[in-house]
């Protein structure tokens, strides 16, 4: 396959057409992952040098590490999404807007040279204002918090014909419980072979107790986040040290702090499979995933798909989490 190798600027600097393997990920919620071996060429060495990019199959990834082996360069990198990581909201921040409009001005602050950047927001639902608080966080964390809370992902795609950088707000599509028009993944039918399940509830929380004294009126301000539902309650406590102005600031803070826990502690459950055949799905897609030999069957969503080249060929794995 052919892999271009990008500057800083996206400008083409060369391409890649001896692989010797080759693993990417594209994900829904976070910046995807590169590695990759070619045969040791002292140019090709140079190109690759941070700040290259790599533009595979659309997907733009910075290089963040080489090393050589012998007559062997290693190539590790991350998807372009990882930019937002080093950009951050110092001083408090309050927004009264919807989840995918945040989503889109923090998505619009990124900066890239010489390229046409677009961000393209959600219009396939119509959502409600909530009342969002950050200080002192990445614009990664925040949209990853976002991303979670408002059941949504994001994909950035590059044309280099158009020198277009696309970042799309992308919702949840439920094709789980839909009628006649149910998407199922299924082993009984031999759709795919398990890699891998998980289930992880070692870090797990379901409640959160935040408290912070303030200052201006001499007060302690403590509010409970519940998520149990009726199971045994896994809390943890945590004393809070938000910039507020007023009382408003505190509780959206509290409520920005519990979202951000909540995700972090979150119970993990998910499979990795690897398709028997095309099964009709794209990242974002609610499934119905059947499981014969685990006795089970859940919604799930596709939040990663992961192509490996190597010896045997192509070889696709995609991990499916839990819907929740």
């Amino acid at each position: 396959m052919e892999i271009k190798v990008l500057d800083g600027s996206f400008r083409l600097k060369g391409i890649i057409d001896s692989v010797q393997s080759l693993s990417y990920t594209e994900c829904l919620r976070s910046a995807g992952r590169l590695h990759m071996k070619i045969p040791f060429d002292k140019e090709l060495y140079e190109l690759l040098k941070p700040p290259a990019r790599l533009l595979i199959d659309s997907l733009p990834f910075n290089v963040e590490m080489l090393r050589c082996e012998k007559n062997t360069i290693i190539v590790t990198g991350v998807g372009i999404f990882d930019e937002f990581r080093h950009i951050y909201i110092c001083d408090p921040k309050h927004q009264s807007t919807t989840p995918s409009h945040y989503l889109s001005y923090l998505a619009s602050e990124a900066s890239f040279d010489n390229v046409r950047y677009v961000v393209y927001g959600q219009t396939e639902v119509s959502e409600s204002a909530v009342e969002l608080y950050s200080w002192c966080d990445s614009y990664e964390s925040i949209m990853k918090r976002i991303f979670h809370e408002y059941d949504l992902g994001y994909k950035m795609i590059y044309d280099d014909k158009l020198e277009e950088l696309a970042f799309y707000i992308v919702p949840l599509h439920d094709k789980a419980y839909k009628g006649s028009s149910v998407l199922v993944v299924s082993d009984e039918r031999g759709d795919y072979e398990l890699i891998e399940s998980v289930l992880d509830v070692s870090d797990y929380k379901n409640n959160v107790e935040l408290l912070q004294w303030y200052a201006h009126t001499q007060i302690g301000y403590r509010e409970s986040f519940d998520r149990s539902g009726g199971e045994p309650k896994r809390s943890i406590a945590m004393e809070t040290s938000i910039p507020a102005k007023s009382e408003t600031d505190i509780e959206n803070g509290f409520r920005a702090i519990a979202g951000e826990l909540f995700a972090k502690h979150s119970k993990r459950q998910e499979y990795k499979i690897m398709p028997t055949r095309e099964l009709g799905a794209e990242l974002g897609d609610i499934v119905f995933f059947e499981s014969s030999r685990l006795g089970q069957s859940h919604g799930a969503v596709l939040v990663e798909r992961e192509t490996s080249y190597g010896d045997t060929g192509c070889k696709k794995i995609l991990t499916l989490e839990v819907d929740k």
